[in-house]
């Protein structure tokens, strides 16, 4: 919460000439980019080319809450359009959203010295204003207020990495990190792979990289909009591990620090900080060493955040669970295959009795209409059958 009051004295030399209608305050939160470039001319004089420093600068607002003053204290203040003599206090108060980035800063070049140089923030301040006061001598004050950001509640969200030609796999146990927290880094290599097979773990260096980008204005070309400048810095925390005794798989703690010169993550619309893990393994093999290298990206929230940890965690797989586990997926599949063979052939003897039964219903119904018919052929057949035997037999005589 943002507590104050505004001052107005009116008292030791009265704005009689000033017209006001009202006084407006308002929060607002911005950010200022300042990105400068190289432009080569032709020199007036000789002819010869140089280089000349040019900046491109950018704002863009991204919040703004507007302080509503009573209007009976308005009316105690101003009338008629003028302000009366005395002096006034106006208390405010006010929240601001917990997610509202800190307040930041970063530089690129000489920024002690009176020149330009590039330049990125984030900042708020207040401002109040008499309405109406005119342009040239507008009557407003404003005061720069450094927010720090609030502390979040983070989802623990994992991530891995690993490259297949290599046999080596990388995660963290949760990438949501805060100063003091302490994700676990695992590491799997399998040593049945052919590049890493015979090969010690000579060291293993793992920092914190963060990533500063800013950019100034557009360069509109057509329906597309090119950012026009874009600046870029580096910072590093690292720890390293020497005459690791790897075997396959370890799981190592990586503590943020408490106190750290590192920024929170800020995805802003011309400033953006980015941070990832970068896990580097120098593995030994004879006599010449590699180098393997892993990013993770994470997000670093303010001091006192909180990770939830919520559901399963997750872990690298080790190179003897990926054995175990391909050789189950095989037997799962050689059985969804005879599951697969045997529902089919069900099926289709079903299909059969399906047939089969709609043919005796047809006949059962047959013979219920012609009921007489049937019978009556059915009763004459005996006799038919022996007046063909009796020909068969003249005919074996007359032969």
């Amino acid at each position: 919460m943002i507590t104050g009051k505004l001052v107005i004295d009116n008292t030791r030399k009265p704005l009689k000439h000033v017209r006001c209608s009202g006084i407006s305050m308002y929060f607002r939160g911005k950010e200022y980019s300042l990105v400068g470039y190289d432009m080569t001319i032709r020199n007036v004089d000789d002819g010869s080319l140089m280089k000349e420093r040019h900046y491109k600068r950018d704002t863009q607002e991204f919040y703004r809450l507007e302080l509503k003053i009573p209007k009976e204290l308005t009316d105690t203040i101003v009338e008629g359009g003028r302000i009366h003599p005395g002096k006034y206090e106006i208390p405010f108060s006010f929240n601001l959203p917990s997610k509202l980035p800190g307040s930041l800063r970063v530089f690129s070049g000489d920024y002690k010295s009176h020149k330009e140089s590039d330049r990125a923030e984030i900042s708020y301040c207040l401002r109040a204003k008499l309405e109406e006061s005119g342009h040239l001598y507008a009557y407003q004050t404003r005061k720069t207020i450094t927010v720090a950001a609030a502390p979040q509640r983070l989802e623990r969200v994992p991530h891995f990495c690993g490259a297949d030609d290599t046999g080596i796999s990388v995660g963290a146990s949760f990438t949501h990190v805060a100063p003091g927290q302490k994700p676990v880094i695992s590491i799997s290599i399998d040593k049945n792979d052919e590049l890493v097979e015979g090969a010690e773990v000579k060291s293993l260096k793992m920092s914190i990289l963060q990533a500063t980008t800013w950019k100034a204005d557009t360069l509109h070309k057509g329906k597309d909009a090119v950012p026009f400048g874009m600046k870029f810095s580096q910072k590093r925390e690292s720890q390293e591990i020497k005459d690791l005794n790897l075997k396959g798989y370890i799981d190592i703690e990586f503590p943020i620090p408490k106190v750290t010169s590192l920024w929170n993550t800020t995805e802003g619309q011309l400033l953006s900080v980015m941070h990832e893990i970068e896990v580097r393994i120098i593995m030994r093999h004879g006599t010449y060493a590699t180098e393997y290298t892993f990013s993770i990206p994470i997000k670093m929230a303010p001091p006192g955040s909180e990770t939830l940890l919520l559901g399963k965690e997750v872990r690298v797989v080790t190179a003897e669970e990926k054995s175990i586990k391909s050789k189950s997926s095989r037997g799962s599949r050689k059985r969804k295959t005879a599951k697969s063979v045997k529902a089919a052939t069900t099926a289709s003897f079903t299909w059969k009795q399906v047939v089969l039964n709609v043919l005796c219903l047809c006949l059962l119904y047959y013979v219920y209409l012609h009921f007489d018919t049937v019978f009556g052929r059915l009763a004459a057949a005996p006799a038919f059958i022996r007046e063909l035997a009796d020909v068969g037999t003249a005919l074996a005589a007359f032969s």
